[in-house]
């Protein structure tokens, strides 16, 4: 049996930032929450092919995003990774 992993990343208005992160995990499959974000964050995400993205249009906020996520990796995933998006890995 091949072992999936899955990594899942919440956002909320993470413009700055969320290129940053997805840039390092290009060749993974990630699953991102976007959850009510305002800014471009959005439009970030839809820009990368290897994101799953669910999509909130009000803000529930990171704990109840988290849950949600939890629920649908065990389902889907052997192993999950949780990041947020304000981390993002160094080549170092």
């Amino acid at each position: 049996m091949k072992m999936k992993l899955g990594i899942l990343i919440t956002a909320y208005n993470e413009e700055p930032r969320i290129k940053k992160v997805l840039n390092k995990l290009t060749n993974k499959t990630v699953i991102l929450v976007n959850d009510g974000s305002t800014d471009e964050t959005e439009n970030i995400i839809d820009s990368y092919d290897n994101v799953i993205k669910i999509s909130y249009k009000k803000n529930l906020f990171r704990c109840v995003v988290r849950v949600k996520l939890i629920n649908f990796i065990f389902l889907n995933f052997n192993f999950s990774l949780l990041i947020f998006s304000c981390h993002y890995f160094s080549d170092k």
